[in-house]
């Protein structure tokens, strides 16, 4: 064999052994690398130390914080920061939540509570409502500013109203705030939705279409008309306002 040829398959072996072994210790390297970080993630420097929450007032923050299922110690990575959220949406008072890490070691829980716009059934029974029908909770304390939606059975807190309840509770939501802020009651009748306003002004409001120019048609009758006579509006038929008064004070 040509003595040149002999020396360079000597010199492309050894290139080959140097590539492997480059290689090997490359990946020597990235093992150790990544098991370095496995093992900080892992390590107590990096476990959860604390779990803080805001903008929690009816739901308070030990009842956050336990919904939210995040045990002290745990790896910082290992938390479900979706699950956790979805665990704290669950609660009757909560509307939205956001759960975020915050390194190197505590995890935080912001709330945003739902807004009561009702007050559905009576007595002890009585619970407070959201825009959407959800039931938040016991009607409990000064709640004389909030509508009543009267029904026989309230359902238990984190559960909905009826369809018909929340058909109410969605009329109040989208009426004038002048209006609005009078309603001492609303109610189903048989021809339609009913209002009783807080000096006893009755209100019937047909099948809720065009609430804004029923409830603008209502507010001027109310502001011409010598209101201390006024037994009832009928705002049912578009563009036809009906006011009748009290029989002592005729027709």
């Amino acid at each position: 064999m040509d003595p040149r040829v002999k020396a360079r398959r000597v010199e492309v072996a050894r290139d080959r052994g140097r590539r492997r072994r480059r290689r090997l210790v490359l990946l020597v390297l990235a093992l150790v690398v990544v098991g370095g970080a496995v093992g900080v993630t892992q390590s107590p420097l990096l476990d959860v130390d604390r779990v803080g929450v805001s903008g929690g007032s009816h739901a308070t923050d030990g009842a956050v914080r336990s919904a939210a299922g995040i045990r002290i110690g745990r790896p910082m990575i290992s938390v479900d920061l979706m699950a956790a959220q979805h665990r704290v949406e669950a609660l009757p008072w909560v509307a939205e939540a956001q759960v975020t890490r915050r390194w190197p070691a505590s995890v935080h829980v912001a709330v945003v509570e739902r807004v009561p716009v009702a007050v559905a059934g009576g007595g002890a029974d009585a619970v407070l409502v959201d825009r959407t029908g959800a039931v938040l909770g016991a009607a409990a304390g000064n709640v004389d500013h909030l509508p009543i939606i009267p029904i026989a059975r309230p359902p238990a807190a984190g559960e909905r109203l009826a369809p018909r309840a929340r058909a109410l509770v969605a009329m109040l939501d989208r009426l004038p705030p002048e209006l609005g802020r009078q309603v001492t009651k609303a109610l189903v009748r048989s021809d339609g939705l009913g209002l009783v306003l807080n000096d006893g002004v009755r209100v019937h409001l047909g099948d809720g279409t065009r609430l804004k120019a029923k409830s603008d048609a209502v507010l001027v009758l109310l502001d011409q008309a010598d209101r201390s006579t006024i037994d009832s509006i009928d705002v049912s038929v578009h563009g036809s306002a009906a006011l009748t008064r009290h029989k002592a004070e005729g027709a």
